[in-house]
């Protein structure tokens, strides 16, 4: 008898956990930097059409272009662009400004930083703090300093 107790109880906890688990739904972020951020496509959408700012910057002034492009989520980064986010929009912190285009060369998101550059990023864009570029920003990343070189007449 204690074992059929067991196994009944075994049984209900494992249906249980598969319930609960395939019961969940989508992600759904708060807002349309978190979406972009986590490279959620679907739900950087789902923001557009209940009407986010496109340009609309998080607490810590990033724009859901500046997430997508430092996470290097092409996808979105191809979403944003084409609802007409500022390319060229900077960011402020530790005392340098940063343009999604810097973020991307940063981080060696070669495509993104194609793709940017292919939409009207400035490459030679420097802040008013310090003489940063994307050039700079690409700094270890040499796949990504010999693309932007190569650009240097566009």
């Amino acid at each position: 008898m204690k074992i059929t107790a067991r196994i009944v109880f075994a049984f209900m906890w494992l249906l249980l956990v598969f319930a609960t688990g395939c019961s969940q739904g989508p992600t759904v972020y708060k807002t349309i930097q978190e979406s972009a951020r986590a490279g959620d496509l679907a739900d950087v959408n789902r923001h557009l059409k209940k009407g986010a700012d496109i340009n609309a910057r998080d607490g810590d002034g990033m724009t859901p272009l500046m997430w997508a492009a430092y996470k290097g989520k092409l996808d979105v980064v191809k979403c944003i662009v084409t609802q007409n986010a500022d390319v060229n929009a900077m960011v402020y912190f530790n005392g340098k400004a940063r343009s999604a285009l810097m973020l991307a060369s940063d981080n060696g998101r070669l495509a993104v930083v194609n793709f940017l550059v292919d939409h009207g990023a400035k490459i030679y864009e420097a802040n008013c703090f310090l003489p940063l570029t994307a050039l700079l920003a690409a700094y270890y990343h040499a796949d990504v300093a010999k693309y932007l070189v190569s650009q240097r007449n566009n």
